[in-house]
């Protein structure tokens, strides 16, 4: 068990915890970030940047919060360029005079000078970039024209009251206030004293084990960091582990501040408050490539236990997609590995798709070919094979086979990458020793592994990944069970809130499809590794279905063992395993029955979705009807007057499920449509793809609705297409037509989705943003 300690204000800068780094910093109210306030001594009223950037500064807000905030970048210690709400800088427009916030780029929108008076410094003139200063003149009108040289009385609409709501005291608010002359030696000393090997020497005396080491990004870059980080602290960092290692203490590695701030909090290094970590992939990879760093340096180190990838991101800022990309998706759940030995250079293969020996004799790789990933932590794994055994050795204890189903009998599988080429790979065998290619016909578990990553060497192998799967498996079991539950609460938390719903029944919506997994039924105790919580918050999306006047649709999205192999259906390797065994079916129908007796008695439950698209390939027509069936009877022991929706299978007939809903009453048929996921849509153009719904889609649907015939519900579609470079016109074209045609379907139809980082994908962006007109 580790009992450890952080070693933080050290190598990442916390000011509350060592206030004197920033002394003698001159004019130190204004670091970066400073969140400054103006209210205009003429008018009485604060300046703002007109919604929040992107147009005009006007000076009529009788109270401040986020626009009438101006968060500064220092230059200097009156020099700086200022930020607004959105990210844009303050400048001045074409005619030189007037002042906006129209620009992302700092240095195209010039530098302001801020002057204090000698005997009231809350009293400020601002100097703008051409020279003279900033003026209120009317409450809608903030120029840049006055010479300044009044006497900073209430008459002189030069004059400012400022209030600082928000200061930084973080690493880059310490090395650009003392700047590159002062703040190297500063730092210098800082390290230098303020963790040494005593400290090393009592944490082990005290019983500790461990320490953990907040970092940051910029260390990565040493002796010669991106400006204004300054370089030397990763040898302070290499003394660490030398200390470590002498006084048998664990090392755990925390990189605290991320390139462009995680959080926006000063200990992750941001220079304004704003969260622009994530943002891009470009930055992304930078961050990987600073845990690489870190990780090739110390591996050799016996005190490296672990490296934490990132301290603290918020949920707020940072979606929980990309961190789960983040988080070394490559190795998650389901990833499926495909393996060429680098000796001979064919790919390993579960010989007849398993069942019997592993081989490396395949020029190309397909499905015997790969091996998803059932994930234990971040290195160690069970490897299972196209027909669902798992990798293990044989009864001599050094031939590879995949013979058994049962994961913990085949054992565990460590997979070691090369540092500086992450694409080759060892792989540790239950029995301690390394995987090698001898011959074709031969894969063994008996190399030390010791070689030189060399293309003569059998126990290295090329490592491609065919697939890679981001459900909740995924993030659940790749963040743990002591990370797991605090991230998934604030996803829960933020990502949909009471104001959806506001937003949702005054945009002319009148409901809602909540997709819900299995695991949410056994909520506060899922199986592992889900996470428990999920149900108050469904809970809540009843109350607010209610206060709102919206109906529900409870759709089971995800059932026990995957319906379809997706991610969405909180697959763990892709394989469909769900509906094999009568219990299953079972499991699933009692799922059903807990949601619909939990919420009968709100009005808002209007619709239970039995499953979400199970797919034909794997689910057979008399396994989903007998499901359904039972199913059925389980929603109407409990809400006689609810809509019972039956998903058609996906690759199946839309009308296939006719017979069986002809015994029952308000029952729907689900179909979705998306002008995507096939490549007949490729090519098509705006037209093409707009007569596509107008023909072909409302064909389909007129085809599934009958007068006699079960209700129909294009339950999923979005405004989203291949066409690349269309106009904002194009878009609302073609979300009139899908609205035009769906509108006819006989019980509605649902958009997906309400909220996505992809824009077209988001009905709030999309309806906030004039794409969409309801």
């Amino acid at each position: 068990m580790i009992k450890a300690v952080n070693l933080g204000g050290w190598l990442v800068t916390e000011g509350w915890m060592k206030p004197s780094l920033f002394d003698n910093i001159p004019n130190k109210d204004f670091l970066d970030g400073a969140q400054l306030q103006l209210k205009s001594v003429t008018i009485g009223k604060y300046l703002a940047a007109e919604l929040g950037g992107g147009t005009i500064i006007v000076a009529n807000r009788t109270s401040a919060s986020g626009w009438e905030t101006f968060p500064l970048w220092r230059i200097n210690e009156s020099s700086f360029h200022i930020r607004v709400f959105n990210k844009q800088f303050l400048g001045l427009d074409s005619t030189g005079i007037n002042l906006v916030a129209t620009s992302t780029d700092s240095e195209k929108s010039g530098i302001f000078e801020i002057i204090r008076k000698s005997d009231d410094p809350s009293r400020v003139r601002i100097k703008a970039p051409n020279g003279l200063f900033l003026q209120a003149k009317t409450e809608i009108l903030v120029t840049a024209d006055s010479k300044g040289d009044g006497q900073w009385g209430n008459d002189d609409p030069s004059v400012f009251e400022m209030s600082i709501a928000q200061r930084f005291q973080g690493e880059f608010q310490v090395t650009n206030g003392h700047g590159p002359l002062k703040a190297p030696q500063i730092m210098k000393d800082h390290w230098k004293t303020f963790i040494v090997e005593e400290d090393f020497k009592f944490i082990a005396k005290s019983g500790l084990n461990a320490v953990r080491i907040p970092v940051g990004w910029w260390t990565a870059s040493d002796p010669s960091p991106p400006k204004p980080f300054v370089g030397g602290s990763l040898q302070y960092l290499d003394k660490a582990f030398v200390w470590a290692k002498k006084y048998k203490l664990k090392v755990i590695l925390d990189l605290h501040a991320a390139p462009g701030s995680q959080n926006g909090w000063e200990h992750s290094a941001t220079r304004d408050g704003f969260i622009e970590w994530g943002l891009t992939e470009e930055n992304i990879q930078k961050t990987v490539r600073v845990i690489e760093f870190f990780t090739a340096r110390y591996t050799k180190n016996p005190s490296l236990y672990a490296v934490e990838l990132i301290n603290e991101p918020r949920a707020s800022g940072v979606p929980l997609s990309i961190l789960s990309k983040y988080y070394d998706a490559d190795f998650l759940d389901g990833a499926q590995l495909q393996l060429k030995a680098v000796t001979i250079g064919k790919y390993l293969a579960a010989e007849l798709g398993g069942g019997t020996i592993i081989v490396a004799n395949r020029t190309s790789a397909s499905g015997w070919e790969t091996f998803p990933l059932w994930r234990i932590n971040e290195t160690s794994f069970h490897i299972r094979v196209f027909n669902k055994q798992f990798l293990g050795l044989d009864s001599t204890g050094i031939n590879l086979v995949a013979i058994s189903t049962d994961s913990e009998k085949s054992g565990i599988f460590e997979i070691l990458r090369k540092s500086d080429d992450p694409s080759r790979v060892r792989i540790k065998a239950p029995n301690g020793l390394f995987l090698q290619a001898k011959t074709e016909n031969l894969v063994t578990a008996d190399s030390k592994g010791d070689g030189q990553w060399g293309n003569d060497d059998p126990s290295v192998f090329e490592m491609s990944i065919a697939q890679r799967f981001q459900g909740e498996f995924q993030v659940t079991n790749g963040h743990g069970p002591l990370k797991a539950p605090q991230i998934l609460k604030d996803h829960w938390k933020t990502f949909i809130v009471e104001e959806d719903f506001k937003f949702i029944a005054k945009s002319g919506l009148n409901a809602v499809r909540i997709p819900v997994g299995w695991w949410t039924a056994s909520d506060p105790s899922p199986p592992k590794p889900f996470v428990g919580g999920s149900l108050q918050y469904l809970d809540k999306a009843f109350v607010w279905a209610k206060k709102y006047k919206l109906k529900v649709i409870l759709d089971l999205h995800a059932a026990p063992g995957s319906q379809n192999g997706w991610e969405h259906s909180a697959t763990r390797d892709g394989f469909i395993e769900w509906g094999l065994t009568e219990e299953n079916i079972q499991k699933t129908v009692r799922v059903i029955e807990f949601f619909t007796a939990r919420y009968t008695k709100n009005p808002s439950l209007y619709a239970v979705e039995l499953i979400n698209e199970p797919r034909a390939s794997g689910v057979p027509l008399s396994i989903l009807s007998k499901y359904y069936d039972a199913s059925y009877k389980a929603v109407r022991k409990h809400a006689p007057n609810a809509f019972v929706i039956l998903a058609t299978r996906i690759g199946g007939d839309a009308k296939e499920l006719f017979p069986l809903a002809k015994g029952m009453q308000k029952v729907v048929v689900d179909v979705h449509y998306y002008n995507l996921f096939s490549d007949i849509f490729n090519d098509m153009t705006v037209e093409q793809n707009i007569n596509f719904i107008k023909t072909n889609r409302s064909n389909e649907l007129q085809d599934i609705t009958t007068s006699d015939g079960p209700l129909t519900f294009v339950g999923e579609w979005v405004a989203e297409w291949q066409v690349r470079g269309a106009s904002k016109e194009d878009f609302q074209r073609f979300s009139k037509a899908q609205l035009d045609v769906f509108g006819r379907a006989s019980f509605g139809w649902a958009y997906w989705s309400l909220k996505n980082v992809n824009d077209h994908w988001s009905m709030e962006w999309m309806i906030k943003n004039g794409y969409i007109n309801l």
